[in-house]
């Protein structure tokens, strides 16, 4: 097993977090690792000019992830606000 030497407040905050997510600090840490490799794979796509080919096939494929709602939502005041503006 290695040993990392980090500061204290450091490793407080590490504490806190993973307590937060009622985990031990290496399960949090590893949870971390993971989650950040996923998202250096995605790339990061902020970086991208909206106006690029890569933006555009980049937004296409999320839209593409994303399932289709028939569904349209009542986004009127009187739907919203209701009784409230009484």
């Amino acid at each position: 097993m290695a040993t990392v030497t980090i500061p204290d407040s450091t490793y407080r905050r590490l504490q806190d977090a993973a307590a937060a997510e009622r985990m031990p600090v290496d399960k949090y840490l590893d949870q971390v690792l993971r989650d950040r490799g996923e998202t250096a794979r995605e790339g990061n796509r902020q970086a991208l000019d909206p106006a690029s080919p890569e933006w555009r096939a980049a937004f296409e494929e999320w839209i593409a992830i994303h399932k289709d709602r028939k569904e349209v939502a009542d986004d009127s005041r009187d739907a919203i606000y209701g009784d409230e503006r009484d």
